[in-house]
């Protein structure tokens, strides 16, 4: 008899001491909010099918010193939005930075001065404050007033880009495969030409055509088109 109650609470022991080691071992509900917290990318807010992309808190920082350092002179603007009636985007033009989500989104790689960073924001601040163009953007200087004079960015997509006898150009795929057409920025001029049917858009292309069009195909051979 008293054997077996001895079992009992040997057995009622090993049980609490099994619960006691499981509630040790199991994380806080404090601790789960921590590990959940960093898990969450503080750059990126959803809100319903939109994505609002915003500087990390490192980012934030120092752009704002640099933004105060370039202020003095004159190489930060304020552009207003083209859709948003009051916004307004920060734009360095030392840095080529912008505040816009395009930027933020698709241009914002590197930490250097190519074009492919410029939005059409950047074009207009450019476009309309010459001197401001950084030294090492100054051959791109005719496509940039294009895109600034017709509210559009530069291709963001830095393959694009090209540099043929000291002549830069860029070469946009991005319709080849829906319309059929490649599309030639060079001397801020725009050009299209159609592979398949041999032909320069309204019979307008650079001169030597020939050689363009060697550039052009060998382009789309490049990736994989």
């Amino acid at each position: 008899m008293i054997a077996g109650a001895m079992n009992i609470f040997a057995l009622i022991i090993f049980i609490a001491a099994i619960v006691a080691l499981i509630r040790f071992f199991r994380p806080r509900s404090e601790d789960h909010q921590q590990i959940s917290r960093k898990k969450q990318p503080a750059a990126i807010l959803t809100g319903g099918e939109d994505v609002l992309i915003k500087p990390s808190p490192v980012e934030a920082r120092i752009w704002a010193k640099e933004d105060a350092e370039d202020q003095a002179d004159g190489m930060v603007l304020k552009i207003p939005s083209y859709n948003e009636t009051g916004t307004v985007y920060i734009c360095n033009l030392r840095r080529v930075r912008c505040s816009c989500q395009d930027w933020l989104k698709r241009r914002n790689f590197g930490n250097d001065q190519h074009p492919a960073r410029i939005c059409k924001h950047l074009a207009e601040a450019y476009t309309k404050h010459r001197d401001k163009l950084p030294e090492s953007l100054q051959p791109w200087r005719a496509i940039i007033d294009t895109q600034g004079q017709t509210g559009t960015g530069m291709p963001y997509n830095r393959k694009d880009y090209g540099e043929f006898e000291g002549a830069v150009y860029i070469v946009d795929t991005r319709n080849f495969v829906r319309s059929g057409w490649v599309n030639l920025y060079f001397e801020g001029k725009f050009y299209g030409w159609n592979r398949e049917e041999r032909r320069w858009s309204y019979n307008r292309g650079p001169y030597p055509r020939s050689l363009w069009v060697k550039i052009l195909r060998k382009t789309l051979q490049d990736r994989g088109l």
